[in-house]
């Protein structure tokens, strides 16, 4: 936990309380009674600088401000072309239903509809072996849009031993992976993604036709 000590607009500092405490850099943070997200840009002599990314009106020093031990992420899940965030990916839509002309100080909503229905349509099968970044199905999303689910990066090489087909929620289970460790992990059509930090890849591909 820190305690703001100094607050210049949306740049907050606070200071290390408990020395087990290890902020890190870049890491995102809840700031005050109203937990506003921000995210720390540096850390120096016992004090760490933050960027709120939301109005500090209200604010207090003496505050406390809550270590979430993550980097700044985005959710990325089919959902997204049909919707309208704003800098952090709040859905401005559903804010809208809750708190409309002006965004609540500390609002958290889930980014993406965690109850809408998508069509999942299979490409691979029970025993086919796969690993990080390879399609195992896809949601039509719009008219024009395919919206491809890969195994998320960092799973090691594994095999399907579940895949499902239909209409599933963002978080439903839609496949299972039993990794070639042993280990089993579910997959489901929502992933999260620091935003600072690159997609890799293995070849950048040259458009060739307008979106």
């Amino acid at each position: 936990m820190l305690q703001v000590t100094k607050i210049s607009g949306p740049l907050v500092t606070a200071k290390i309380v408990d020395s087990k405490d290890k902020p890190k850099f870049l890491e995102t943070v809840l700031v005050g009674e109203t937990k506003l997200m921000g995210e720390i840009i540096s850390i120096e002599n016992g004090e760490c600088k933050i960027q709120v990314y939301e109005e500090t009106g209200g604010l207090t020093v003496g505050e406390d401000v809550e270590l979430l031990g993550e980097l700044l992420s985005v959710e990325l899940a089919p959902g997204l072309l049909s919707n309208m965030f704003d800098g952090i990916q709040r859905p401005l839509e559903a804010i809208d239903k809750v708190s409309p002309v002006f965004i609540e100080a500390g609002i958290r909503l889930p980014s993406l509809d965690r109850e809408k229905l998508w069509d999942f349509v299979p490409t691979k099968k029970i025993g086919e072996k796969v690993s990080q970044g390879d399609i195992i199905g896809y949601v039509q999303e719009t008219e024009s849009y395919k919206h491809f689910i890969m195994i998320p990066h960092g799973v090691e090489g594994g095999t399907i031993e579940e895949i499902c087909s239909g209409e599933n929620t963002i978080v439903d289970k839609i496949a299972e992976i039993k990794t070639d460790s042993g280990q089993k992990i579910d997959i489901q059509m929502l992933q999260k993604w620091p935003v600072k930090v690159a997609r890799s890849y293995q070849e950048k591909l040259t458009p060739k036709k307008i979106f």
